[in-house]
């Protein structure tokens, strides 16, 4: 075939190329487009935001100046730096991660005691099994224990814990006679308890049968209060909710945080010196994310908490929406608190700048997906010619970003099949957002009280 020939299609298929693309990430601009109008209308419909008559006017000269010619050029550089500033952070974390040396294969000398503790409500769907997972681990019997604290259940909880006691009686049940909450049940049983490190899971989290000598290797610098493990989904094939959760766990997991210089405790799979915990006064029990809060505190008292993404855990994501957004609902207004609570304070001095850095940044990460969404939505208006819009290339940045730290991840679980859904992520970012968005509002334009919501097991399909 000639040169000119070869040429000419070559251009071909790069404007073909950049066609679908552009019809692509305008679809979803229309989408994002619903999904931001959506709580406009709800929030009217309920009376609730024209009751506040300044938040309103607020609420609609932001909107007429986020579709103006200024502001859209405006808002358009703004958007394009943080998703900017975030792809650079992914970059670095994701290359830096592969870096980090390997500490399992180490010769293990050190067998502290230590008690495995899980707060559990109405956890009889998946509890079995993880006790069952925790009954096989490789590890002295005398040197470990399970302590379930069951929270007020009103399922077959306790049933299931105490047909496992017949056959592993290292297993303790604690019962609390209503429900107080992870943090208050957990709070309740670590200053009782002899051991020298404590293993914080979920009721759904199965793991190795090595996770407690690699997960004490990881002590061998006094300064380490707290080690936290990786968790991947391994239920990702019930339905797109969740397989799109397994790809989040992977990325985050197994690609962003192995390159951080900080590890944050995120509720499960973190084994702490039983006396840190006590000393810092265990969970603040007024938290929606008494974990991130806690992690704060480890880093102001000096120490801090190493990740090791070769040790991980096994969690079940939830297939229904409901559950979906509530958890994320939760997570984004406790982590908007802790950050507040820590980073401007009088006492926020105590944080290195680099600590506060990744704090932000694991904190607004779902503002890097907002700002994706509203960058599509300027895309799409752009497209049909309601505005003009010229900052397409961040989009398409972020999206060549996400298949090489995407590719990071896949290469350390070994499952390049996900590669194959990985053009679906960007739906999974509208549902992510819209979550977001509530909260935002919920949070800072409506006031609401910060409400616990417990995710239902009851849902979970293994």
């Amino acid at each position: 075939m000639p040169a000119a020939a070869i040429d000419s299609l070559a251009m071909d298929i790069m404007y073909y190329i950049l066609l679908i693309m552009n019809y692509f990430y305008g679809f979803m601009g229309f989408l994002c487009l619903l999904m931001f109008l959506f709580p406009v209308f709800y929030y009217l419909q309920k009376g609730l935001l024209s009751k506040q008559y300044f938040s309103l006017v607020l609420f609609l000269l932001a909107g007429v100046f986020i579709f103006s010619e200024i502001g859209v050029s405006i808002i358009s550089i703004i958007l394009s730096a943080v998703i900017v500033i975030n792809v650079l952070f992914y970059t670095f974390f994701s290359i830096r991660g592969l870096k980090k040396k390997k500490i399992l294969n180490d010769p293990f000398t050190f067998e502290p005691s230590v008690s495995i503790v899980i707060a559990a409500k109405d956890e009889g769907n998946v509890i079995g099994d993880t006790l069952r997972s925790l009954c096989e681990i490789d590890y002295p019997r005398d040197n470990f224990n399970i302590v379930v604290i069951d929270d007020g259940s009103s399922d077959n909880t306790c049933f299931e814990v105490e047909e496992l006691r017949k056959v592993f009686p290292n297993i303790i049940l604690e019962s609390n006679e209503s429900s107080k909450g992870k943090a208050w049940s957990i709070n309740s049983v670590i200053s009782r308890l002899d051991s020298e490190f404590i293993l914080i899971l979920d009721a759904d989290h199965l793991v190795d049968e090595n996770i407690l000598r690699n997960m004490v290797k990881s002590f061998e610098y006094e300064d380490v209060s707290c080690v936290q493990s990786a968790s991947l989904v391994r239920n990702g094939s019930v339905n797109l909710l969740t397989k799109m959760l397994e790809l989040e766990y992977i990325f985050r997991c197994k690609s962003i945080y192995p390159g951080k210089s900080i590890g944050i405790f995120v509720g499960s799979g973190g084994m702490f010196r039983r006396v840190d915990l006590i000393d810092l006064g265990g969970f603040n029990t007024e938290m929606l994310t008494e974990d991130v809060e806690l992690s704060y505190r480890i880093y102001k008292s000096g120490k801090r908490i190493a990740y090791n993404c070769d040790i991980t855990t096994f969690e079940l994501a939830t297939p229904d929406y409901k559950n979906f957004y509530n958890q994320r609902y939760r997570w984004m207004r406790g982590l908007w608190s802790a950050m507040f609570r820590h980073l401007f304070h009088k006492d926020s001095y105590m944080l290195d700048f680099r600590t506060k850095v990744q704090f932000i940044q694991f904190t607004l990460d779902g503002f890097v997906v907002f700002c994706f969404c509203l960058l599509q939505v300027y895309f799409f208006l752009g497209l049909i010619e309601l505005i003009t819009f010229k900052m397409q290339w961040p989009i398409f940045i972020l999206s060549l970003n996400c298949i090489f730290t995407f590719g990071i991840g896949f290469w350390r679980v070994s499952k390049w099949s996900n590669f194959n859904y990985l053009i679906l992520f960007s739906f999974y970012m509208i549902a992510h957002t819209y979550p977001f968005m509530m909260a935002l509002i919920d949070s800072y334009l409506l006031k609401k009280p910060e409400v616990w919501i417990k995710t239902d097991r009851s849902v979970l399909v293994k």
